[in-house]
């Protein structure tokens, strides 16, 4: 199956399954790419997505075991993948997710009340 294919197929099935998006992603497409990238063994920080690359049957199933524990556990990609992209990519944790996002939000309500 071709990425672009495989990525198509998972934004409508995240886009069924009424899902949150906002762990690093606003919408399902976004997500999409990232999940395919991140299961499939290619890099999501690249600046070009290899659109027309094939995926083999492991990769196809990688993706497919990986959008199954998104829809069934609803815990951001982030979590599932203890990675998030904020200026780069971010080593983490569950467990330390929501101090670290608590903090930036806390350094980014500060810096607007002091004006930047």
């Amino acid at each position: 199956m071709r990425l672009e294919d495989k990525v198509e197929a998972v934004a409508s099935e995240l886009d069924q399954a009424g899902l949150y998006f906002g762990h690093g992603t606003d919408n399902a497409f976004d997500e999409a790419v990232w999940l395919v990238l991140e299961a499939a063994g290619l890099d999501p920080s690249g600046d070009e997505v290899p659109w027309q690359s094939i995926l083999s049957a492991d990769q196809c199933q990688a993706v497919d075991t990986l959008l199954a524990r998104r829809i069934e556990t609803h815990q951001p990609l982030a979590y599932l993948v203890n990675r998030a992209w904020f200026g780069g990519a971010i080593s983490l944790s569950i467990r330390a997710l929501s101090c670290h996002a608590r903090t930036l939000a806390n350094g980014f309500w500060s810096a607007l009340r002091l004006g930047g």
